[in-house]
């Protein structure tokens, strides 16, 4: 008996913006008093390891696959090279033209 399954793979990719000028970018005056009065427990407390004064982007990109398998093992394996291969995204996923798959890629349906 055919069952539909659905895969949904997300990608997050992290993206620095550079246009900041961290050497030139003033710090915060509660920073500033406790770098001051020489309170590094307290700024490494309220600050982190890290005193990070740039711009992160994440992007995401998620991807809905939808097919139908009769094969519980073979559905598994897919949805696992799916998720390996980065929804997608990888031009050189042959692991799709393998025959064990092609009663599952042949209605294989992708929502972004």
């Amino acid at each position: 008996m055919s069952r539909a399954r659905i895969v949904v793979v997300t990608v997050r990719i992290e993206r620095y913006y550079s246009s900041v000028r961290e050497e030139f970018s003033p710090l915060s005056e509660d920073t500033l008093i406790l770098l001051d009065t020489q309170d590094y427990i307290g700024f490494f407390k309220s600050c982190g390891l890290n005193n990070v004064q740039s711009i992160r982007r994440t992007q995401e990109l998620t991807v809905l696959f939808k097919f139908t398998s009769s094969s519980e093992e073979n559905a598994s394996e897919l949805a696992l090279e799916l998720k390996a291969s980065g929804a997608g995204l990888d031009t050189s996923a042959s692991f799709a033209s393998k025959e064990k798959y092609t009663s599952i890629t042949s209605n294989l349906v992708s929502r972004l």
